[in-house]
């Protein structure tokens, strides 16, 4: 199983993401796992992965869209990509560890709760019974569906077309 973290970034926090990494490693030996980290081309991580065999760390500023096809079960906190991965209808997993402080210092366009279609780890601990548990048997599909057609008014193909026509349009006024 490959997980894919993708957190977003923190301007205004500069506590550490509370992972403990030597102990995620084993864990993700145990599940037969890998975790690719991908962290924001803003944000830096203080730890090394040399000693750690199920723990990778993709580039910061690489594109983290190839990685998709790749990914069983993406891992985030409140970034937007996992809107793009709704599209694979895969699992996601939800690490909101600071959802207070965050929610104070940026806020939210939407309602967290129901555009979120997945377990949410409020703790390290968490998050290991959450991964365990997913990376066994997926039980949020239906939610999924439904936050996917709530947000993806056309799922048709042609999106870049409607922009393009939208473009043409706004220069002939």
């Amino acid at each position: 199983t490959i997980v894919g973290y993708f957190p977003t970034w923190r301007k205004f926090n500069s506590q550490k993401v509370p992972i403990d990494f030597e102990r995620l490693d084993e864990e993700l030996e145990k599940m037969d796992a890998h975790l690719i980290i991908k962290p924001h081309r803003l944000q830096e991580y203080e730890i090394s992965t040399s000693e750690l065999h199920n723990v990778t760390f993709h580039p910061p500023f690489g594109d983290p869209y190839p990685l998709f096809k790749h990914i069983d079960v993406l891992m985030t906190d409140y970034s937007s990509i996992y809107f793009d991965y709704l599209h694979l209808d895969r699992p996601i997993i939800y690490f909101p560890y600071d959802m207070d402080t965050y929610a104070d210092k940026r806020g939210f366009y939407l309602d967290y709760e129901s555009v979120t279609p997945g377990p949410k780890a409020n703790s390290f601990d968490e998050l290991v019974d959450i991964l365990h548990s997913v990376c066994e048997s997926d039980g949020y599909q239906k939610e999924r569906a439904e936050v996917y057609q709530r947000i993806f008014k056309y799922r048709d193909g042609n999106a870049s077309q409607r922009i393009i026509n939208s473009m043409q349009e706004d220069t002939s006024t």
